[in-house]
Parts: structure tokens; sequence; C-alpha cells
């Protein structure tokens, strides 16, 4: 028998995963805008494409790992869930992303924590606080700045692009409070195996006929590629990374991987698309992280930690699916 894994061991390994999903979500803003923008692949048939397969690799995970099912009881949730974990979510995600910036798409996703924390209060799993409701305050005035300045450098971004990405994080972050619940009772494997399978037959109508109008002959090594990535890379590995890295580590230090996610959109969109950073992205991102902080700072000088933990661990655990 081997010997167990030591903890040093353990940390490297997990940082190393983490360090990866890190890189596929923050490449995935540029290599997902070259099918939308250079193919004639409309959202929903990206979509359609990208559920799919990942549901394909999904199930036969499931299947070999786990061997779970989900109550009858619980099948409404999930299918709830993958209204606004899935159907929903990667609709408004694609077609924002269609619109905006890689720059603007990146940093509104950070406000998904607040917007959890939102909906988690209007819901009344949380408790309202004034430290609570100045790092939403916060949070979201950068997320406003953003939106506000999306067309003041030229056609690179749009308000509604903008729009359709927070709509995006906030579809997903009803998502993670929804299926709170469920990841207390199953496997996320489970979860996500199932709510990809409710979220394709949502998606089928909208997006087969987009498949069936698409060119694909059209379609270069590049383009193949850039489809390959967004499945494989930034969905079904960052998922399972992502799992793991849970697993082996705390989840306040797999939280704190998701703030490299716009540093690496952005130098990916500046460095190799062509953007550029201007002021308000910095005092956007600035008031976007200190909202965050402020939040999760009050939870643990208060000593309810596990809370902001618990919500973390859901967040962690799968794999932001726009993106």
């Amino acid at each position: 028998m081997g010997s167990p894994i030591k903890p040093k061991d353990k940390l490297f390994l997990a940082h190393s995963l983490l360090a990866m999903v890190a890189l596929f979500y923050g490449a995935n803003y540029s290599i997902a805008s070259i099918i939308l923008k250079e193919t004639s692949l409309p959202p929903a048939g990206f979509i359609l494409v990208r559920v799919g397969i990942a549901l394909v690799l999904f199930i036969l995970t499931a299947l070999i790992f786990v061997r779970e099912t989900i109550q009858s009881k619980d099948l409404l949730r999930v299918f709830l869930c993958a209204i606004f974990g899935v159907a929903f979510n990667q609709l408004t995600f694609f077609e924002g992303l269609l619109r905006t910036s890689n720059i603007h798409a990146a940093l509104l996703m950070t406000a998904t924590p607040l917007l959890v924390l939102v909906f988690a209060l209007v819901f009344k799993q949380e408790n309202w606080s004034k430290y609570k409701f100045a790092g939403i305050l916060i949070g979201m005035s950068g997320a406003v700045l953003l939106i506000s300045n999306a067309q003041s450098q030229g056609q690179t971004s749009s308000i509604i692009g903008d729009l359709f990405i927070f709509v995006n994080a906030s579809s997903f972050a009803l998502y993670l409070v929804l299926v709170r619940r469920l990841m207390a009772k199953y496997h996320p494997i489970t979860i996500t195996a199932y709510t990809f399978a409710f979220g394709f037959l949502l998606v089928l109508p909208f997006g087969y006929q987009q498949c069936m109008d698409t060119d694909w002959s059209a379609f270069t090594h590049k383009h193949w590629l850039s489809l390959g990535f967004v499945v494989l890379a930034s969905t079904y590995l960052a998922y399972l990374f992502n799992n793991v890295a849970i697993r082996l580590t705390s989840s306040t230090v797999v939280s704190s991987y998701i703030y490299f996610q716009p540093l690496i959109a952005g130098f990916i969109s500046i460095y190799f698309f062509g953007e550029s950073l201007e002021m308000y992205h910095i005092l956007s991102m600035v008031l976007i992280f200190w909202g965050v902080y402020l939040v999760s700072f009050y939870a643990k000088k208060k000593g309810v930690k596990a809370k902001i933990d618990q919500n973390q661990e859901v967040l962690e655990s799968i794999p932001y699916q726009e993106s």
C-alpha cells in the first residue's frame, strides 16, 4: 500500500489545482469571446454544445465515482437550480460577453459573493447588520461605476452587455442560495450531473435550431480549440479540480483564488486582444473587493465565519458556468 500524502504535499497539490482553475476561468472570457465574435454560432447554440458535452462527462464521472440518485421530493429544487445555475445563467453570460469587454465581464463577476449574501438575506438565511449593509453598498457601487462607464471608451463595452453580465452574476448567486440545501444532502458531482441534465432540456428548444444553422465547416483550428477549452477546461476540469482542492485545504484558501481571475482575464485581454485598462476599472475593482472584504471581516470578527464558509464551499465546489 502506498504511504499517505503528507500535509505539505496536499497543500502544494491544492494550490497547484487552484492556480489551474483561476487560469481556466480567467482565460475563459477571452477564449469564449472568440467563438461568439468570430463564428456563426449564436449564444444559445454555444450553450447547448457546452452543456451537452459537459453533461456526458459529468454523468460518466458520477457513474464511476459516486453512483447516487436524487430523491423525487428534491427534483423541483434541482429544476430551479438548473434554471438559475445553467440555462438562464449561461444565456445571460454569453449574451453579455458578446456585447461587452472581457475586462468588464471579469470584474462584474467578482460581485457574485456579495449577491449571494443579498439573496441569503432576502431568504432569511442570514441576518442583516450595518457591516453587511455597508459591504453590499460599497461593492454594488463598484459595479454601478463599471456599468455606467461601459461606453466611455469606445465600442468594446456596452451598458446592455454589462447588464447581461450583472444579471448573470445575480442568477448564479440565487442558484448558490437555492442549492445549499441540496449540497448538504448529496455529493456535488451528483448535483452538477442532475442540474446539467435539466439545464440541457431547458436550453435544447432555444439552441437546437441555432446549432443546425451554424456553418460548422467554417470553423478553423483556432475555433475548435477554443470550443474544446470552454467545455473541457473551464467547465469540466475546473469543477473537478475545485472539488479536489476544497477537500485538501480550507475554504478560505480556495475562495482567495477567485480574485486572481479578473487579473488573469485583464492581462490576457490587454496583452492578446488589445483592450485597455482605465482608471475606473481599477476603482471599480477596489470598491467591489472592499465590499466583499468588509462582509467577510465582519463575519470573522463576530464569530459567524462558519456560515460564510458554508456559502463559499458551495461557490467553490461548483464551476462558474458562464464562464
